[in-house]
Parts: structure tokens; sequence; C-alpha cells
């Protein structure tokens, strides 16, 4: 069996692990915060084993609505909003692409950091012969 053939095997496998793992999860957590708002965290013993459940809340600002409410804020709201730096990566592309043609530097990439991510990998669909889709 080649790599592929296995990779492709070990993905559907754990594509379904995952979602019954969850579904799991759900229905313990269910069962033993049944009652409690939100956030909770329980402990318990079950089945023997001691456990702790959580759920939480997750907070979040829509961007478009701050944007059009900011001016009227106070400054203690603006004061619980953090900000922080994030790259616009087409922009910045085409700001090096510009810099590289001026011959040019950017003091900005003093302060980015470039990293390989891990690798993706999709299966298309099965070839109907070798090299094509």
């Amino acid at each position: 069996m080649s790599e592929l053939s296995k990779w492709i095997k070990v993905q559907a496998l754990l594509k379904r692990i995952k979602s019954k793992e969850m579904q799991l999860r759900r229905e313990i957590c269910g069962n033993v915060l049944y009652g409690l708002t939100l956030p909770s965290r329980k402990k318990v013993v079950l089945d023997g084993y001691s456990i702790e459940a959580e759920n939480k809340v997750s907070y979040s600002i829509e961007d478009a609505v701050y944007q059009a409410i900011e001016d009227e804020l106070s400054l203690a709201e603006k004061a619980v909003i953090k900000w922080e730096p994030k790259l616009k990566l087409a922009e910045y592309k085409a700001l090096l692409k510009q810099a590289e043609a001026d011959e040019e530097e950017l003091l900005l990439d003093e302060a980015i950091t470039i990293k390989p991510t891990a690798p993706t990998l999709k299966v298309l669909g099965i070839a109907e012969e070798e090299g094509k889709l």
C-alpha cells in the first residue's frame, strides 16, 4: 500500500474519530453541567474517573460594527479593546515587490518572522490515468 493510500485511510479514520470524540464530549459535558449557566466548570467522579467538565464562552468584536460605533465609545469602553498588529499579507507582498524594484529594504522586515507551516494535502479525485485528473 502506498504512502498516499495509507494517508487517505488514516485521514478518513481521523475525521470519523474526531467527530465521535466531539459527540461524546458534548454528551458527557451536557450531562455533568446540566442546568448550570455559561460559563461553567464542575469536577465530578464518573465511572471511576475524576473529571472536570467545562463550558466556556468566547468573546469577539464584530469589526464592521465596532468601526461604526468607535467614535461614540467612552474612553473606558475603548480601554477594554486590545489591538494586536496583524500583517496584511497581500499589501505587504505588494510593498515588498515595490521595495525590491526600487532596490530598497523595508524596515518592517526586521519585525516580521517567516516560518513554514504544516504542509497541506488534498485528494482531488481518482485519476483515470496515472498523472492525470
